[in-house]
């Protein structure tokens, strides 16, 4: 097992965190979290997450597997999230990634759309076992952590919509996920034969 560790959230200008109890399994939610194509469904932040070849010109991968040093393309992020179209043209961002890990239930990547003395972040996603109402669930956790000269005017600008945009991001990947498996399971249940 290859287990990282994020980075700690005192370690840059600014971070942004989210926690979400998720009431269906870990690989469930994994899958969810890994299925970029599907993000436009459900996702109301990352509305579009491509793996990339090159930027520019823009060369879709042909495998859409998240793995470490694969290039990533977000477009659009909505900030703050939504699942229309957002009101004003700084609510709508396109962001150049680097995945930098992806196994063992976390997904990370770090911002390269700038030098990393003027903007760089880091955006973890991890998955580990919980407990909710006395049961095992999944607990989705994510911290993004800011450095850079430029972060201080992402802060100034966005601090607010971010914070709220990674809650609602954990919220739909747990409706999304909790649907899921409420689906599998009822597929599951044979039909009730009435005597």
């Amino acid at each position: 097992m290859a287990t990282r560790v994020p980075p700690k959230s005192t370690s840059g200008v600014f971070f942004v965190t989210a926690t979400v109890l998720i009431d269906a399994p870990l690989d469930t939610v994994w899958n969810i979290l890994c299925d970029f194509n599907s993000y436009i469904e459900w996702n109301p932040f990352a509305r579009r997450q491509i793996i990339v070849d090159s930027f520019s010109p823009r060369k879709v991968s042909v495998d859409q597997t998240p793995v470490a040093g694969k290039l990533l393309l977000m477009d659009p992020v909505h900030i703050p999230a939504t699942m229309g179209e957002p009101n004003k043209l700084m609510q709508r961002q396109v962001t150049k990634e680097r995945i930098i890990f992806a196994q063992d239930y976390q997904l990370a990547w770090e911002y390269i759309g700038f030098p990393k003395l003027l903007l760089h972040a880091e955006r973890w996603q991890t998955l580990k076992v919980g407990e909710l109402d006395g049961k095992p669930c999944t607990k989705y956790e994510t911290i993004e952590v800011f450095r850079g000269v430029l972060a201080y005017v992402v802060r100034f600008l966005f601090l607010k919509d971010l914070d709220d945009s990674f809650q609602m991001q954990g919220d739909a990947l747990k409706k999304r996920a909790e649907a899921e498996t409420k689906s599998k399971i009822s597929d599951r249940i044979p039909p009730t034969s009435e005597a």
